[in-house]
């Protein structure tokens, strides 16, 4: 037993930021009852990079407004793509040519499904709440000039899947820790209707 004990707060802030990176990987995947297997462990030094990646799961923010076009985009696709396993999930960019069709899918994904007060709460499980007032944020920027990245499993096994979300949350990491905005859109893939121009685009079969 170690002679200093580790306060239980500290402890309930590390599980708290793992539940919000927000990808789990089941070390019993016959067990539908094992969430996640957590140890701890003595460490004699953190890396700045690694401080960097908590205050990024920290601080990620989420939100349904407009965003303004992201600086050097170029530089961190590379990071993006950099820190992701094309052979475990698909990272697309959507292009300037394809890009009015996507938001025309979203639009109507939108309308057909509105957003609900649980898919709210879903969002700040891995979300830190915030307190800024974001209605001015349709004001300065207008319309929305986010890139469009769709981050897709390369097949329809449990493994590909879980595979598929441990890439978005390390697309999200890195965007924070970029000191970039992000927010989910899976309304769009959640209809037929709307799913079908995204997968002529992507050139995936449905």
């Amino acid at each position: 037993m170690y002679k200093t004990m580790i306060p239980v707060e500290v402890l309930q802030d590390c599980v708290r930021l793992a539940c919000h990176a927000p990808s789990y990987n089941n070390p019993y995947p016959t067990s539908q009852t094992c969430l996640a297997l957590i140890d701890f462990a003595l460490t004699t030094y953190v890396t700045e990079a690694q401080r960097r990646r908590v205050e990024a799961i920290r601080n990620r923010h989420t939100g349904r407004t407009p965003f303004g076009a992201p600086a050097n985009w170029s530089k961190f696709e590379r990071t993006m793509r950099a820190a992701t396993d094309g052979r475990l999930a698909y990272v697309d960019v959507i292009g300037d040519g394809d890009r009015s069709d996507i938001e025309e899918a979203i639009a109507l994904a939108g309308r057909l499904q509105p957003v609900q007060p649980t898919r709210n709460g879903r969002n700040g499980w891995w979300t830190t709440p915030s307190d800024r007032d974001c209605s001015n944020n349709k004001t300065s920027v207008g319309r929305d000039q986010a890139a469009l990245v769709v981050i897709s499993a390369v097949d329809d096994t449990r493994r590909a899947l879980l595979c598929c979300g441990e890439s978005l949350s390390q697309v999200l990491i890195e965007a924070t820790m970029a000191g970039l905005a992000t927010a989910i859109t899976t309304d769009v893939v959640q209809i037929a209707m709307t799913r079908r121009p995204l997968s002529d685009v992507l050139h995936f079969a449905e």
